[in-house]
């Protein structure tokens, strides 16, 4: 029994995995506040392959485990990108196009620049936001040059800033600073990992999942939770060899 419990307090004694995730900005904790976010559309000046890529944008955020935030599309909007990014800003997630991208937002180059994800917080928690994306005629950058997969992967990325974070230092995830390699819209267990610190599942709430997934608790790595859910077979199997005939 002794040894067995000397292997437990090495293991989990010992740092499982150096988080690259980082947050958009400080000064809020667990970012939008529920357990649903509603991003909201005005298609104006967008071409048709913004709705099929929100959606898998959604979708993929949504199905991260060790989260309780499930993300959905809230319908239309009448908002325009000024907006969006002005003072009259509404209160929900909101995705628009905006034929003058450079003008509108100022110091942002449209022949590198497909889209960029914002929001803002106060009280702890973030209060508005959304995804402004580059339609204007003759920029390197406008989201009419994309391909379906390519247009999915930067609504998905933007829509991580939306959601709090900030850039990975990980090259395999969605969150790293430089997307325009990327051909297939996966998240890495660092994204992740941002996304459960952010937005934790709550077990006695949403009901056992695994272990150290509790509220306001710290991510663990998928390889340490897995290991976490084998432990008590582990045990039993060590009581079950002690307690046989010698």
């Amino acid at each position: 029994m002794v040894k067995f419990l000397g292997f437990f307090t090495t293991l989990f004694a010992t740092p499982q995995f150096a988080f690259a995730f980082t947050l958009a900005s400080t000064g809020f904790e667990g970012g939008w506040p529920g357990e649903t976010l509603s991003f909201y559309y005005n298609s104006a000046n967008c071409p048709a392959g913004v709705s099929s890529a929100m959606n898998k944008a959604l979708e993929i955020w949504s199905n991260v485990p060790t989260s309780n935030l499930k993300l959905k599309l809230g319908g239309t909007s009448s908002v325009t990108p000024a907006q969006l990014i002005g003072s009259s800003a509404p209160t929900v997630p909101v995705i628009v196009c905006d034929p003058a991208f450079e003008t509108n937002s100022t110091g942002t180059n449209g022949d590198f620049v497909g889209g960029y994800g914002f929001f803002t917080h106060s009280g702890g928690k973030i209060r508005y936001g959304g995804i402004v994306l580059n339609v204007q005629s003759g920029k390197n950058a406008n989201i009419n040059n994309f391909d379906a997969s390519s247009l999915a992967i930067l609504l998905a990325h933007e829509m991580g800033h939306v959601l709090g974070l900030g850039h990975s230092e990980y090259q395999p995830a969605l969150m790293y600073y430089d997307i325009s390699s990327k051909n297939e819209l996966t998240l890495s267990q660092d994204d992740i990992d941002g996304m459960t610190y952010l937005y934790p599942r709550d077990e006695f709430k949403d009901g056992i999942y695994g272990c150290a997934r509790i509220s306001a608790v710290p991510p663990t790595t998928g390889a340490a939770a897995l290991l976490c859910l084998l432990l008590p077979l582990i045990y039993l199997a060590y009581l079950r060899k002690e307690s046989s005939p010698r």
